[in-house]
């Protein structure tokens, strides 16, 4: 994908994600509604403990240590994808993948940033977990990573070693 589409997207994802925050803190924190009865909830919460994970396992993990995953993870993914993008010769999947994984991982930090009463959730997937878009964002990344692998077949002929690489020689072509 090309840089100019690529960050367009991403900023209007993460000014969708943003906006719909903003809208329901504003007008909707106390309305609860059905949106697919039995499965689905419209139900805006301020979660203080940094992801659905943490809140669902009640793993009492601290802002710092989510910090730290975030950082880490992205930093790897980085290096994945370079490596990945340098030797694929079907990409859009692969950077569609990782717009939306940065775009959530963007959304995560704005949160952390501007909202201090912790992430506005708003849906409801009875009886598991509140989340939200940025949530959706890293999850459909994850997803479209995965089937990139799949269709690929990328995955099984490559090692770490050559992933990391293949990585080192796009960032020095890039240079």
């Amino acid at each position: 994908m090309k840089k100019r589409p690529f960050l367009f997207l991403l900023i209007c994802l993460v000014l969708l994600d943003q906006t719909i925050k903003l809208i329901i803190s504003h007008s909707y924190l106390d309305v609860r509604t059905d949106i697919i009865p039995g499965l689905l909830e419209f139900y805006p919460v301020f979660n203080n403990q940094y992801s659905y994970i943490n809140h669902l396992f009640q793993l009492g993990w601290s802002l710092w240590l989510h910090l730290f995953i975030i950082m880490v993870g992205s930093c790897l993914m980085g290096v994945i994808y370079l490596g990945l993008r340098y030797v694929s010769t079907q990409r859009k999947l692969l950077d569609l993948s990782v717009l939306f994984i940065l775009a959530g991982v963007i959304c995560w930090f704005l949160t952390i940033l501007f909202w201090s009463e912790g992430c506005l959730d708003y849906i409801y997937l009875k009886p598991l977990f509140v989340f939200d878009l940025k949530d959706i964002y890293c999850n459909a990344g994850l997803v479209l990573w995965l089937f990139h692998a799949v269709k690929t077949h990328v995955v099984q002929k490559m090692t770490i070693s050559d992933i990391y690489q293949n990585a080192m020689k796009m960032i020095r072509h890039i240079k």
